[in-house]
């Protein structure tokens, strides 16, 4: 059921819009690649920055996330850098700092870059979306992970989406809370799925 108890069809949605992120995976391969790029500026060319992150509302919550002030937050989404995974869409920051100081993907730390993908891939996503994100506490402070499940319950409601989270974080199990909690149990006989029934 739905947060109004209305009974959800599983089998009529679009599986287009059905995704899986793992967050610092796919940061991590991301960074892999434009690392051994020649010229990341030439990736660059011809693309156009994408202002879904620059507006000063948005700007200003994932800067409390993070713990920074941005200015300016550029978004490059780059297409078909992976022939094997020719979906797989690499965004490509560049920030600048309330202070002056501009940076980019290669040059923030992980933390930072995985917020900034999470944010991003939030807005990218089409409304009425289901969101699988495992991991989401991976190289994030407990105060980040705090304000990025916010931000998630936020922007979800708003896109009506689904969120499924995998995770070991109290801080993030402690802003799902107990209802929304399910533990899985390796057994012998296999996979249990347990419901709480305490904090």
């Amino acid at each position: 059921e739905d947060q109004e108890g209305k009974k959800v069809d599983f089998e009529s949605i679009n599986h287009a819009n059905v995704h899986y992120i793992d967050p610092f995976d796919n940061c991590s391969k991301i960074r892999a690649y434009l690392t051994t790029t020649d010229n990341v500026e030439e990736l660059l060319e011809g693309v156009d920055y994408s202002p879904v992150l620059n507006n000063d509302k948005i700007k200003g919550e994932i800067g409390n996330i993070v713990g920074k002030n941005y200015r300016q937050i550029e978004v490059y989404e780059l297409e078909e850098l992976f022939p094997h995974d020719p979906e797989f869409i690499v965004p490509f920051f560049k920030v600048t700092t309330s202070s002056g100081i501009e940076y980019n993907s290669l040059e923030m730390g992980t933390g930072e870059l995985i917020c900034l993908y999470i944010a991003w891939f939030l807005h990218w996503i089409e409304n009425n979306s289901i969101l699988f994100i495992e991991e989401i506490e991976n190289s994030l402070s407990a105060y980040s992970q705090k304000l990025l499940m916010d931000y998630l319950a936020k922007i979800s409601v708003s896109r009506k989406a689904w969120c499924l989270i995998t995770s070991h974080s109290e801080y993030v199990l402690g802003k799902v809370g107990l209802a929304n909690t399910r533990v899985l149990c390796e057994l012998v006989s296999g996979v249990k799925i347990v419901k709480p029934l305490h904090q």
